[in-house]
């Protein structure tokens, strides 16, 4: 209710860090996750917070929709019995690992798939990236990542840009 529909995973985070006390405003671009992962410094916390993944029966294909319900209820019960915000910042991430592995291996199930790249803003977040990255490893996944070109928007810019250049010597050179 009163909040837009997104795919940004981004604003997710948001969500997180505003109920936990993190941050509820923000002055740059991912201040919020940024915090969030910094909250779970010290932590050793091995839980996660569930995450359903409800199959998109208006799209006819092998869409998913992250449901997060579980995950606030979840978290709102650990607000309100003065859960650490480290564990559960780490409860956050491990649920987020955990909810791509099964997307993951749903996929594969379907589609034979074994190779994931990750990319994104989210993956300049260490701690999800390493994490993610293992359990898909171990799951028997071919895992990708940027090395050379920031997994965010320069990114995405530098690919918008090549793209853009690709079309350019199309229509002067059409063959």
């Amino acid at each position: 209710v009163n909040s837009p529909l997104t795919s940004s995973c981004g604003r997710l985070f948001d969500a997180v860090a505003a109920l936990a006390g993190v941050r509820q405003q923000v002055n740059y671009e991912a201040q919020a996750a940024i915090e969030l992962e910094m909250a779970m410094t010290g932590s050793e916390e091995d839980g996660a917070y569930p995450i359903d993944l409800l199959p998109d029966v208006a799209s006819g294909d092998d869409r998913w929709i992250i449901g997060t319900r579980p995950l606030f209820e979840a978290l709102l019960d650990d607000l309100a019995r003065s859960v650490p915000i480290a564990t559960i910042s780490r409860r956050f991430h491990n649920g987020l690992v955990e909810c791509f592995v099964e997307l993951a291996s749903r996929l594969r199930s379907k589609h034979t798939l074994s190779r994931i790249c990750l990319s994104g803003g989210t993956f300049h977040n260490v701690y999800l990236s390493r994490t993610l990255e293992a359990r898909l490893s171990e799951t028997g996944f071919e895992v990708f990542t940027q090395k050379e070109v920031p997994a965010g928007d320069g990114g995405l810019s530098l690919g918008q840009a090549l793209v853009g250049a690709a079309r350019s010597l199309q229509s002067k050179n059409p063959s």
